[in-house]
């Protein structure tokens, strides 16, 4: 499930702008369908498809540090998605950003075990209630943007170097 993108367009791309040029396109049919759908449209990506639609569905939904601390909060509810983070930081061998995703996992790990996996649980607003937790998401949440400038760079190259994983170059 690759999109069509202009050879012109490709290669004048900034590295923000490839990026968006491969999956947001996904996104926005993601985001036209039900649950149900929304699975099967996941699964007919590849797997630099999948660590790229995870990294820019966090990326564009952690602009606060309580939205940071909510999105983590459901990609760690579904193991699969946040296996694809992980994995695509690792594919595009970002290992700051690694590091973040398993300091995160670290982290709100045990606080999943304390509301029982129930992503109903979860608000936006928990980490008000818990000052240490607030202080160590702002700080991750910080990390998390300064590298990710980086990760945005280095999922450029490599589209740029494997332009076939990613989209159909006309």
């Amino acid at each position: 499930m690759r999109v069509k993108i202009q050879r012109e367009a490709f290669e004048g791309a900034n590295d923000r702008d490839l990026v968006c040029s491969c999956i947001e396109p996904v996104v926005q049919q993601v985001l036209q369908q039900d649950q149900k759908e929304r699975l099967q449209t996941y699964h007919k990506l590849n797997v630099a498809q999948k660590g790229l639609f995870s990294f820019q569905f966090l990326y564009d939904h952690a602009q606060s540090v309580e939205e940071f601390y909510y999105y983590t909060m459901y990609g760690l509810t579904h193991p699969e998605l946040w296996e694809e983070l992980k994995g695509g930081a690792s594919m595009a061998e970002d290992d700051a950003m690694l590091y973040v995703y398993l300091s995160i996992e670290k982290i709100l790990t045990p606080k999943l075990q304390e509301i029982a996996g129930e992503w109903k649980c979860v608000s936006k607003q928990d980490i008000w209630g818990d000052h240490q937790l607030r202080i160590t998401i702002e700080g991750l949440h910080y990390m998390y943007h300064d590298i990710a400038t980086e990760t945005l760079g280095r999922y450029g190259s490599r589209i740029r170097k494997n332009p076939k994983e990613f989209v159909e170059v006309m």
